[in-house]
């Protein structure tokens, strides 16, 4: 489970790189078509619009590892109770 968890978070990381590359090539293309006076309102809502989309990124990266726990731990239990099951009716 631990290198699922792990896998998940290194995707994350690859996930959080790309995003930051697409930003910066999207940043460059767009201050050089705006004007000058224009340039700094623009580039604070590419950082606000990035944060939350790296936020809502990690988000779900953070769902799929909690998902994946919660799933682990219902297949624990079922195996626990049914080994429970098994050990009383042979004991009978």
């Amino acid at each position: 489970m631990k290198v699922k968890e792990q896998e998940i978070r290194r995707q994350f990381q690859d996930a959080v790189k790309t995003q930051q590359m697409q930003y910066k090539l999207h940043r460059k293309c767009l201050i050089s078509k705006t004007p000058k006076a224009d340039q700094k309102d623009v580039i604070k809502k590419l950082k606000d619009d990035q944060m939350r989309r790296l936020a809502m990124l990690a988000q779900q990266y953070e769902h799929s590892i909690a998902e994946m726990v919660e799933h682990q731990n219902v297949r624990t239990v079922c195996a626990a109770s049914l080994f429970v099951f098994v050990w009383k009716s042979s004991c009978v």
